[in-house]
């Protein structure tokens, strides 16, 4: 009578957690299933070796991984000689593993999930926390992103928390840069290649570098009457185009300040800067064209806070005028 395979019968298709038996008389040593599993790069697996009472040598093994593994690829990798099935509970899985002397050979860490725990949320939060990934690289990762989304506004909040209390500082460096000129000189190019962290004073225009100004830190505004839909602290750069006054000169005085975080209104919630070096303005006119039936007092205040003046002519020349200190 042909023996019953149970793992095949019982095990689902996929599965977060597995655990295995394997005897010794279907691989080699200890070594060899550890060189196996991690050559699958699982996220966490423990491998002990272990003699029953009836001198039975065999190794058992728990493994753990963000994406479900399929059951027939931890098959395949143990060529169909191991007795394979989904851990029911990772804690008991574990403990039952350390029952031993002989101390079970571990590869990473793992999470164990307690009873109404959302494990994706919290490690997310903490990955948000220490500055590993932000809420746009969750919401783009396909592990998280369902959960991402749908817990994104509290994400959100943990984000601007934290690039509050790492932007404490007065950034008496901040260069904030007026762009203008005629139409067709390049004002934009340049104002994308000082996002992407160009030297002002070195820099030239060239076809070829094109691609390496659009920097994913840069919030460009072209929309002035929603200007901050979207934005959030992740956003170092902000960039005016075809800057002509259409925000109010307060604001922009606020923008432009020393001081890196600042709240503005959005239409779906108030929003936090905390942009650290560089405000760029791109316009047409030169700054004298700029807010004239403003009091003077915010006309000055609008030009103190400007470092450099950037004049581009058609022909991609530039001249460069530095606010004295």
């Amino acid at each position: 009578m042909e023996e019953k395979n149970y793992s095949r019968a019982y095990a689902p298709d996929r599965s977060r957690e597995w655990f295995l038996t394997i005897s010794a008389k279907h691989i080699k040593s200890k070594e060899t299933l550890i060189e196996r599993l991690e050559s699958k790069n699982y996220d966490s697996f423990m491998v002990v070796r272990e003699v029953s009472d009836a001198e039975y040598e065999h190794y058992h093994a728990l493994v753990q991984h963000r994406n479900p593994v399929r059951f027939t690829a931890l098959q395949n990798l143990l060529k169909k000689k191991a007795h394979i099935e989904p851990v029911r509970n990772l804690a008991k899985s574990i403990k039952y593993l350390k029952k031993d002397d002989e101390e079970p050979y571990m590869h990473g860490e793992f999470i164990i999930k307690h009873p109404g725990q959302r494990t994706d949320l919290k490690i997310m939060h903490q990955q948000i926390v220490q500055g590993k990934k932000t809420v746009d690289e969750l919401l783009d990762d396909p592990d998280y992103a369902q959960t991402a989304l749908q817990y994104r506004r509290g994400l959100r909040e943990v984000e601007t928390l934290r690039y509050k209390k790492e932007a404490r500082q007065v950034y008496l460096d901040r260069e904030v840069f007026y762009i203008y000129g005629a139409a067709g000189g390049g004002k934009s190019t340049l104002a994308r290649a000082l996002a992407a962290g160009y030297d002002i004073d070195k820099f030239k225009f060239s076809k070829k570098d094109i691609h390496r100004y659009d920097h994913e830190t840069m919030w460009l505004v072209d929309d002035y009457k929603h200007p901050y839909d979207g934005i959030n602290p992740t956003y170092k750069t902000i960039v005016y185009d075809e800057f002509a006054g259409q925000r109010p000169i307060t604001e922009m005085n606020r923008v432009m300040d020393i001081y890196p975080i600042i709240s503005l209104t959005s239409r779906y919630q108030n929003v936090v800067l905390a942009h650290d070096r560089r405000i760029i303005i791109v316009s047409n006119f030169p700054i004298s064209k700029i807010y004239q039936d403003e009091e003077e007092e915010l006309r000055t205040a609008f030009k103190r806070r400007i470092t450099h003046f950037v004049h581009v002519t058609k022909k991609h020349r530039i001249k460069v005028r530095k606010r004295k200190p």
